[in-house]
Parts: structure tokens; sequence; C-alpha cells
């Protein structure tokens, strides 16, 4: 994997997108499993920067990025992770809210 470091930041140039990963709009639970399955081979072929949002599968992608990175064997400092926010969410407090239920949502998302 190839790097870049911006302002004492390193960061990898190449990341998994996570648009569809356990949905579209809305969460499909059908999807679950081949969600899962994909972002595990991310992890195993070396990908350690996942891009996602709170509005994909409606927060549901977030969850199923968290349930594979517990159950693997990677350490979550060495994963970089990017969500954004709706632009309805872009007012001060509503940015950190939103912050906020994206960091929590993994844990929500426990089996």
């Amino acid at each position: 994997m190839k790097y870049e470091t911006i302002h004492n930041l390193t960061l990898p140039k190449i990341g998994f997108g996570t648009w569809k990963v356990g949905g579209e709009s809305s969460a499909d639970p059908t999807t679950d499993s081949i969600s899962m399955a994909a972002l595990q081979s991310a992890l195993e072929i070396g990908y350690t920067h996942f891009d996602t949002a709170e509005m994909y599968a409606s927060g549901h992608t977030e969850e199923l990025l968290g349930k594979v990175i517990r159950s693997s064997q990677v350490k979550r400092e060495a994963l970089f992770i990017t969500s954004k926010v709706l632009p309805d969410h872009l007012k001060h407090d509503d940015v950190l809210k939103s912050c906020e239920n994206s960091l929590r949502r993994p844990q929500n998302g426990l089996p």
C-alpha cells in the first residue's frame, strides 16, 4: 500500500468505498453477509482506509464496518476511517452530533 503524508498525517492513497454496503439509502439486512464478506476481504488484502457516510444505508454501513473490524485481527489504530455528514447536518452542533453518532453506531451494531 502506498501512503502520503499531509500536514504530519500519513494516510493510504487508496481507500475502500462503502456505498451500497449494507443497502443504499436505507438498510437492507439481506445483503449483510455479502457486505461483510466484501469488507473482510478488503481488510485481508491490505486496505486500511475505509470511506463511509452516515447516509449510507441509514448508518447500517458504519455498523457493519464496526462488526467486521471487531471480528478481525486488525487493530483499530492501524485503520483510517472517514465518514461524511448529510448536507442538512452542516450546522456546528449538527456536525458534532453526526460525528458522535457515527462513532457510536458501530458499537450499536454488536451482534
